[in-house]
């Protein structure tokens, strides 16, 4: 299937999550939660995903494995990865974000989370070494969870992350500045933005995409270095600060 872990989380094509590798996976991971005592049966994993095109379809599909292996799928829709996984950790939950991050649009991926982190190379291991045959799916209808209104949980999760922010440095360190907000694609567009506002920054968004775009905050092309040094002119920017697709790897 050509899947498989690598730096960060489960990747490989998206179309190989789709025919079965997601579900898979996902079943693993719920096995390897309850065998190892770590949640029991009947406990709430929470799923965020990204907003690549395939992210929609994959997360379904986790959420059918997670509630046929006995825990309860909790939709928390489009988040960054780290809001979910603060909001699950907050919990004593495990979660599982929908997400490939940077690579390119036709790939994807699973982060997994434990409740008290992300898991390690170890759990990575039993979790491959619980993986059973991929049965024919089913009915594609969704997975029955307890379907609470995806605008609370997905207003819940966003709350928990801003309220981690609040308090860190002085309310009013960011007045009088501009900075640009380079959306894109990012899950986090929205939410970098309020977190510096709440700081007291004027925000200026700008590049925001109606397609996916596998943006690597750690290898910026020196084109996109040149476009933000106009844009900064352009519109007197402070400073411009935007993160990867999924929101865990920020850029200023």
């Amino acid at each position: 299937m050509n899947v498989g872990f690598g730096t960060s989380g489960l990747r490989g094509p998206a179309q190989s999550l789709l025919e079965g590798a997601a579900s898979d996976y996902t079943a693993a991971f719920c096995r390897h939660l309850i065998d190892g005592a770590i949640v029991k049966p009947g406990d709430e994993v929470f799923v965020g995903e990204d907003l690549r095109d395939s992210s929609p379809a994959i997360r379904l599909a986790c959420e059918r494995a997670i509630s046929a292996n006995d825990l309860r799928p909790v939709i928390c829709g489009a988040v960054p990865t780290p809001a979910l996984a603060h909001f699950a950790m907050a919990r004593n939950a495990a979660a599982i974000m929908v997400t490939g991050s940077h690579i390119p649009a036709d790939r994807n991926g699973l982060k997994f989370y434990l409740p008290h982190g992300e898991i390690t190379k170890r759990d990575e291991e039993a979790i491959s070494a619980r993986l059973k045959p991929h049965a024919p799916p089913g009915d594609a209808s969704p997975a029955p969870d307890d379907r609470r209104d995806l605008r609370d949980i997905r207003a819940r999760v966003m709350a928990n992350w801003f309220e981690r922010y609040r308090g860190i440095v002085p309310s009013d360190c960011l007045a009088g500045l501009r900075i640009g907000i380079d959306e894109h694609s990012s899950v986090a567009a929205t939410s970098l933005g309020e977190i510096l506002a709440n700081y007291g920054a004027s925000i200026v968004p700008f590049g925001r995409l109606d397609h996916f775009e596998p943006l690597d905050t750690e290898a910026i092309d020196p084109e996109r270095l040149n476009g933000y040094a106009r844009v900064l002119l352009r519109d007197n920017l402070f400073a411009i600060a935007t993160t990867d697709p999924d929101g865990d790897r920020p850029l200023l």
